[in-house]
Parts: structure tokens; C-alpha cells; sequence
């Protein structure tokens, strides 16, 4: 039998996992391909799974919108471009450090006790953790490796809130009958609608460090989101441009030969 030709074996390819991870080190020493390369590795298999099923959740609306310009096209297109732009947030990854480090530092109480703590040591105090958070940010992320397809998925995530949003908006002038059959679809729009609402606000206060350190790239996370929100609307603008939506009367009067009148 003939040798199964590889280009790595499995443990030759654990010793090079660090050339695929993103990083600054990487970033710096031109080696780009980390911000594809980062997506595809997980931390577990726990990892992996959220993950997977997250991209099954959110990319039927992408499929669904480009299945006439070959649907999985589309659906990898907003996946692969969202975790690229994600992924070159750095400006955002240092500022989530920068906030996380500092939330992290307890702040001085109001009181010890029956002892009122003087206002201006609890400035202090709190200028004290800003600018050892400065300090300590670049430090961190310097250390910090980033990996998992969590910023594409949100960028999928983002799509689908853009494009129920924009198909909410522009679905005025639909019949009743229409509204009644699609009304399984409606519901699952809702859904996803309502749980990328609930998901924004936890994620941003995260991003600010209210949870302190949390070891997870809540930045890229919104970056993704709000880049497949772009996305969406990019992709539907001709909905929000050729006026689909309700149509709102200009005030005009016409009164026909028969005296009829009529409003534009």
C-alpha cells in the first residue's frame, strides 16, 4: 500500500497551531493569513459546537436572500468577510482590555463601616485604576491570542436582524393572505429578532467591563454584528430606495370630471 501523502502529520500541525491564531506578534510580523486562518480553530469541542450551531441559526435568512446568486456563496461571503473585519478591530480589542482591566480593580466603597470614605480619595482611587489599566492594556493584549468564528457568526447574526428589520419595514403594502401564509416565518424572524436584541446590551456592557476580565473578544463580536448589519442593508437597499414600503399620502387632492375626489 501506498503512504498516504500529508503536508502535516496531526502532531506536526499541533506544533504549528500558533502560526494560525491571531495576534498582534502576528498582525506585526506581516503574517495576514491569521485573520482567516484564526476562525477555524476552536478552544474545545464545547467551543466548536456554539459555534456551528450559531452558523445554522443565523444563515438561512443570507442563504434565503442570495439563493438565486447561489445561496452558500452568499452565506460564506458574509461569514469569511464579517470575521475579517471583526478580526482587524484591533483599536477595539485594546479599549475592551483597557475597560476590563480597570472594571476588574474593585472600586473604593462609599463607606467602612460607620466611616464615610472622603469623595475626592474615591477619585483618587479611581484614577489609580484608569491609568494602571493604560499601562497594563498593551501589555495584555500583546499576550493575548484571539481564535473561533464567533465574529463571523454575529456578522451573520447582524445580516439577519438588518434584513427581518428591513423586510418588517417594507412589507406595507402586503395582503392579509400573504401575511397569514407566511406566518411560520414571521414567527421564526421574531424570534431571531428578539434574541439578537437581547444579546446586544450584555455584550456591549461586557465590552465596557462591567463583568471584569472575561478571556472573550466582545469587540469582535460587534464588530462582526454591526458589519452584517451594513451588509444587510447594502444588499436590500433597493427595498429601502424604490419606496416597497407603506406609502404615505402627500396631501394632494384630485377631483375627476364626475366629481370624485381622490388623494395622492
Amino acid at each position: 500500500l501506498f503512504e498516504r501523502p500529508t503536508f502535516w502529520t496531526p502532531r506536526e500541525f499541533r506544533s504549528h497551531l500558533q502560526d494560525f491564531k491571531l495576534s498582534e506578534r502576528s498582525l506585526r510580523e506581516g503574517q495576514y493569513w491569521t485573520l482567516l486562518s484564526h476562525i477555524f480553530l476552536h478552544e474545545d469541542r464545547t467551543h466548536l459546537f456554539h459555534n456551528v450551531q450559531n452558523f445554522l441559526l443565523y444563515s438561512w435568512q443570507v442563504y434565503n436572500d442570495t439563493k438565486g446568486a447561489s445561496g452558500c456563496l452568499g452565506v460564506y461571503g458574509v461569514f469569511l468577510s464579517t470575521a475579517v473585519l471583526s478580526a482587524l478591530n484591533r483599536e477595539g480589542r485594546s479599549r475592551q482590555t483597557q475597560k476590563q482591566l480597570e472594571g476588574s480593580m474593585p472600586r473604593m466603597p462609599e463607606s467602612i463601616g460607620p466611616v464615610s470614605m472622603p469623595e475626592f480619595a474615591r477619585n483618587a482611587w479611581d484614577s489609580v485604576r484608569e491609568k494602571t489599566a493604560i499601562h497594563a492594556a498593551p501589555i495584555v493584549v500583546e499576550r493575548t491570542e484571539f481564535y473561533g468564528a464567533s465574529g463571523g457568526v454575529c456578522g451573520l447574526m447582524g445580516y439577519t436582524t438588518g434584513s427581518i428589520l428591513i423586510s418588517l419595514a417594507s412589507r406595507g403594502g402586503a395582503d392579509r393572505a400573504a401575511r397569514s401564509q407566511s406566518g411560520i416565518q414571521d414567527g421564526l424572524k421574531l424570534l431571531s429578532l428578539v434574541n439578537a436584541i437581547s444579546w446586544l446590551l450584555p455584550e456591549w456592557q461586557a465590552a465596557e467591563g462591567s463583568e471584569g476580565m472575561t478571556g472573550i473578544d466582545h469587540v469582535g463580536h460587534l464588530t462582526g454584528f454591526f458589519a452584517g448589519l451594513v451588509v444587510a442593508i447594502f444588499v436590500h437597499w433597493d427595498k429601502l430606495d424604490d419606496g416597497s414600503g407603506p406609502r404615505r399620502s402627500s396631501g394632494r387632492r384630485f377631483i375627476s370630471a364626475n366629481g370624485h375626489i381622490s388623494y395622492d
